[in-house]
This record gives C-alpha cells, structure tokens and sequence, in this order.
C-alpha cells in the first residue's frame, strides 16, 4: 500500500508541474499548426471537439460524461460548452491541473 500511494504522489508531482510546461506545449506534435489543419480536414470538422458532439452526441439531451486523465479540462470544457451534458466528472492524478480547469470554466 505505501509503494502504491509513493507511486501516485511521484505520478501527481509531475504533471503537477508537466501540465504547465512551455516546452511540453511546444513539442507536443499535434499542436503544431500543420498537424491541426490536417486532422481537422480529415474530420471534416473545424475542431475535435465539434466532430466529437457532431458524431457522438447529435440530438442527445441530458447527458452524463466522465473524463479520465482530464488535465486542465480545456478539450473536456469545450465540449460541455457545445453539447447537451448536464453533468460532465472529470478526474486527473494532478489536482493543480484540475483547479486550473475550475478556473479556466
């Protein structure tokens, strides 16, 4: 049990800190412009996010969503603002990163 917990603070303590990285942000490949705009000409949409609630939530009402290893929540949070989810839990092992979430909403 204490190898567990020592696991999951050494887990929490980095993306702590990872979350708001410049130099995770910038070398992460699907942020890259180019990346972006070819994804988004293969959804046929102008966002994952849009795709996403255009596929799978289309005329869905009233709907209950769990995110897991939500980060700062912002994929999570644009979604909730473009669909009908009326209850959206979203979980991360960073709680820094999930109260930069509470503030971003």
């Amino acid at each position: 049990m204490s190898e567990e917990i020592t696991n999951y603070s050494v887990t929490s303590e980095f993306w702590n800190d990872f979350h708001f990285s410049d130099e995770f942000l910038r070398g992460e490949w699907s942020f890259h412009p180019t990346a972006k705009a070819r994804l988004h000409r293969l959804l046929g949409a102008p966002t994952r996010e849009d795709w996403f609630c255009s596929r799978y939530l289309k005329g869905r009402k009233n709907l209950r969503a769990l995110g897991s290893g939500t980060g700062r929540c912002e994929t999570e949070l644009r979604i909730l603002s473009k669909s009908e989810i009326s209850s959206y839990d979203l979980c991360d092992v960073s709680p820094v990163a999930l109260e930069a979430g509470k503030e971003y909403a």
